[in-house]
């Protein structure tokens, strides 16, 4: 280079960067590599996010990486810049007089290339808009680093060989850690950080504002700060900066911004999202393109589910607002989005239970559906992806007064949780469900309701709560005649006596409902109900009775394919044979039966079999010299939806593999 000392255009350092190891060490990586043109990497995400700090930081701390110097292009927001102008200020960095520079900026362009060819430096191009910016200005040097820093991903830079960086949110820990460092140690209580975080949402410049706020005014409450930050305006407030870029979008892709604002979220689905606002799928996949490429949607791992970020979340129900008018029950058209998306959501939902468990039909007057889903597993998958927004747009119906609509979704996820064991949303939900269905006075919604209220207290070890709703339940069937649902009322209240440890009483009523079952030809009610009565005898001590009926149950359960059912029979009759002293006889049955269990998409059957396996190897005085396969790792399941595993901490996916599924339908 022609200057006498090597520029270095870079602001002054931020502060210490908190909470971006993993992206430092991403920089390094690609500033590292090798090959026949710059390094690029382009770091992006919303307004705040830290994107500047990051790149500025990164070369701050390694300067002498780059003894050719540092160059720097701040771009407008505007995106007014002129290529020619940023190439005249980089020549003058580098020495070059001023009346030697080309006025042409193609001419400007070569004598930068050729100027910085095979030189060791950094070009930090801040804030670009467009890709084409990043173009004109890339150096030619293979020992040259690019940085550039964009609330647009600029996807089309990867033809050019960029690495594409999305900063997120920082979690909870960092943003802690954040606040202390800037704020000072011992100057927020640890309830006011804790109220801090939850309003700041990992935000980095909302972080850092807070934490100033904090620093000048020590006297002022956290609380105070977090009112203000919410209620800023300015330069510093969010939606401002939103407001800004959401002007340079086509207008539908704004009306989807606007659309999610209305909606239950972070999580959409694709399909419901084009029903509610009455777009083809493929014309709200081009929408969904843009918004993922400005970072205010996350595409995820399978395509028929988006996130959105939380602060972009905070700006789409503002615009939403603004728009559509804050009286939100009595706008027509943000009604009609709701209920469009509600609609979509109930119809896939039912379509999808209909194949994960189709032996208890919805009560009469269910919305109607087709059926999209070609198997079971499918169908599992589906719900293990869209169980939460189900979860949302409920809470979205019981908020509005719905309460059709809330009882009938409690009806449907009734399935999904029989092979999930997601028992404690499930049980706010049906709450929700059986005051809906009271208002909407329909007596047999309010007996479903009551007698699922009641299995899931049963399943949460809490039985005496279970009572009163299955003599509600059996009341009302009774008074209404109703056969499903008086079978099913038999069926718990043996439940409850067998909770009571009055074996004898729940056999009886176990006995009236695979009765009752019978007589309304509902043959595998009947079968459940024979399992019980099988299970009682073995605790009455009258094995040989309750092997016939055992034995018998496995054998209709197989009619019907249903896997979840057999092993639920086959546990306990493996013990009956155990018990005689017959290991063999036990572990060939489940050893039998546990390779279909794990082939299967509810993952409750598997596990069941394990333990009982396990119990048998505990049990047996000289168990055979082959491992159990309880021991034995379970083959990988081709199927990359389903999991045995627990799912994080996501209500509609993480399986309770302590209980078993019970199914109490007819």
């Amino acid at each position: 280079m022609t200057a006498r000392h090597p520029p270095v255009q870079l602001p002054p350092a931020p502060p210490a960067l908190i909470g971006r190891d993993a992206e430092l060490a991403r920089l390094e990586e690609i500033a590292s590599r090798s090959g026949p043109s710059p390094a690029l990497a382009v770091v992006t995400g919303v307004t705040g996010i830290g994107k500047t700090a990051l790149a500025t930081t990164f070369l701050h701390t390694r300067l002498r990486n780059f003894p050719d110097g540092i160059l720097v292009e701040r771009f407008a927001a505007d995106c007014s810049d002129d290529m020619g102008t940023a190439l005249y200020g980089f020549l003058l960095a580098l020495g070059v007089p001023m009346e030697e520079i080309p006025a042409a900026g193609q001419h400007r362009a070569s004598l930068f290339r050729t100027l910085t060819a095979d030189r060791r430096f950094a070009l930090l191009l801040d804030n670009a808009a467009r890709a084409e910016h990043v173009r004109a200005l890339l150096p030619s040097s293979a020992r040259a680093v690019v940085l550039v820093t964009s609330q647009s991903q600029l996807s089309s830079l990867a033809r050019d060989g960029a690495d594409i960086l999305p900063l997120r949110p920082l979690p909870p820990e960092r943003a802690r850690e954040l606040l202390v460092d800037r704020a000072g140690p011992g100057r927020i209580d640890p309830e006011g950080l804790a109220h801090l975080v939850a309003v700041c949402q990992g935000h980095p410049l909302k972080l850092a504002i807070a934490a100033g706020d904090q620093r000048t005014h020590p006297a002022r409450s956290p609380r105070t700060t977090a009112s203000h930050l919410i209620r800023s305006t300015g330069d510093t407030a969010m939606h401002t900066v939103f407001e800004k870029q959401a002007d340079t979008w086509l207008p539908d892709t704004k009306r989807l911004h606007l659309v999610l604002g209305c909606l239950p979220g972070p999580r959409y689905g694709l399909k419901e999202l084009a029903a509610a606002a009455k777009w083809e799928e493929a014309y709200l996949g081009d929408r969904v393109r843009e918004l993922v490429e400005v970072n205010y949607l996350d595409e995820l791992e399978h395509d028929d589910v988006v996130e959105q970020p939380n602060l972009v979340r905070e700006d789409a129900a503002d615009q939403a607002d603004k728009h559509y008018g804050h009286d939100k029950d009595r706008d027509e058209s943000r009604l009609e989005l709701l209920r469009g998306y509600l609609r979509a959501y109930r119809q896939h939902a039912a379509s999808a239970s209909a194949s994960v468990h189709p032996y208890r039909p919805p009560l009469e007057g269910d919305i109607a559906h087709e059926r999209v889903f070609a198997t079971r597993e499918e169908a599992m998958a589906w719900w293990l992806r869209h169980g939460p927004m189900v979860y949302g747009v409920a809470g979205m119906a019981g908020a509005r007064r719905w309460n059709e609509d809330v009882w009938r979704l409690a009806e449907t996820v009734w399935g999904f949780v029989l092979h999930t064991g997601d028992y404690k949303p499930f049980l706010a939900l049906c709450q929700a469900g059986l005051e809906a269905a009271e208002l909407c006075g329909d007596p047999l919604a309010i007996a479903r309701m009551h007698l699922q209220i009641g299995f899931l207290f049963h399943k949460l070890g809490q039985p005496d709560l279970a009572v009163p709703h299955h003599d509600t339940a059996y009341a009302i069937a009774v008074q209404q005649q109703h056969g499903p649902t008086l079978a099913t009322a038999l069926s718990r209240r043996g439940r409850d006596a067998s909770a009571r440890g009055d074996c004898e009483e729940a056999l009886e009523w176990y006995r009236l409902s695979a009765a009752k079952h019978r007589d309304i030809d509902k043959p595998r009610g009947e079968a459940m109900n024979r399992r019980r009565c099988g299970e009682m005898l073995i605790l009455l001590q009258r094995p040989d009775e309750a092997e016939a009926e055992l034995v018998a149950v496995v054998d209709v359960m197989e009619s019907f394919g249903d896997i979840t059912q057999v092993a639920e029979t086959a546990v306990p009759l493996a013990g009956i044979h155990a018990g005689r002293g017959d290991y063999d006889t036990a572990r060939a049955l489940l050893t039998d039966l546990l390779p279909r269990a794990v082939n299967h998409p509810a993952p409750l059957a598997a596990q069941q079999i394990r333990d009982a396996l396990a119990e048998l190897d505990v049990a047996d005085p000289e168990p055979a010299s082959a491992p159990s396969p309880c021991e034995q790792p379970e083959p990988a399941s081709t199927d990359p939806e389903r999991s045995d595993a627990p799912r994080g901490d996501n209500p509609a996916t993480a399986p309770d593999t302590a209980e078993r599924p019970h199914d109490e339908n007819r």
